[in-house]
């Protein structure tokens, strides 16, 4: 996957697999806040994009043979530098050979 660049694959290796595993237990406990189905060949090049400007880095990535799915992790925090909340995004792209590709993306906050 193109999108992907060379400082997503740098800190997906250097996060914490604790907290990766962590956050992934978050995302499969709860519902999410926000669900975006698009369908279109280029929602998933604008979707990462939108997740970068969103100050979310990308910490999983699970390519299949018609499927890539990623999980994407941020923290806002305040000026004092508390962290007031973590966000989470799991973006999964499917390749349809016959129809427009489908992005769907999904939003948890903690």
């Amino acid at each position: 996957m193109a999108l992907i660049t060379e400082h997503d694959r740098n800190y997906m290796k250097a996060f914490p697999a604790t907290k990766k595993t962590e956050i992934i237990r978050q995302i499969m406990s709860r519902f999410p806040t926000e669900e975006l189905n698009l369908e279109g060949n280029n929602n998933c090049a604008k979707t990462v994009l939108k997740l970068r400007a969103r100050g979310l880095e990308l910490i999983d990535l699970q390519a299949l043979e018609t499927a890539v799915t990623t999980v994407w992790y941020g923290k806002n925090t305040s000026y004092l530098g508390v962290v007031r909340s973590e966000v989470a995004a799991l973006m999964l792209w499917e390749y349809k050979p016959d129809d427009e590709d489908v992005t769907t993306v999904r939003v948890w906050r903690f």
